[in-house]
């Protein structure tokens, strides 16, 4: 079972997308972050269902390397909402 698992609508990907840590297709239309506990064998089982169930729907797969890597795709998620906020013109 993934750690975390959440999705993302097109509106909120379009507006964090700059500051994402590697650069976004600009058609995404959806989002899915997911993080997986365990040994390197039960975090490459949960990548591997989650390729198989995206199949051909996914554009580009994000997988950040070392605890570095995970720490700067999860700030980014904190500032999600903030970045909707913005584009909303604060609300």
């Amino acid at each position: 079972m993934p750690a975390a698992l959440e999705y993302l609508d097109a509106g909120s990907v379009a507006a964090a997308a700059g500051a994402f840590p590697v650069s976004l297709p600009g058609e995404a239309g959806f989002m899915v972050i997911a993080e997986a506990d365990g040994s390197a064998a039960e975090v490459e089982t949960v990548l591997g269902e989650l390729r198989e169930v995206l199949g051909a729907e996914a554009l580009m797969l994000h997988e950040p390397s070392g605890r570095g890597g995970v720490k700067a795709l999860w700030r980014w998620r904190d500032g999600v909402s903030i970045a909707v906020a913005a584009v909303r013109g604060g609300r």
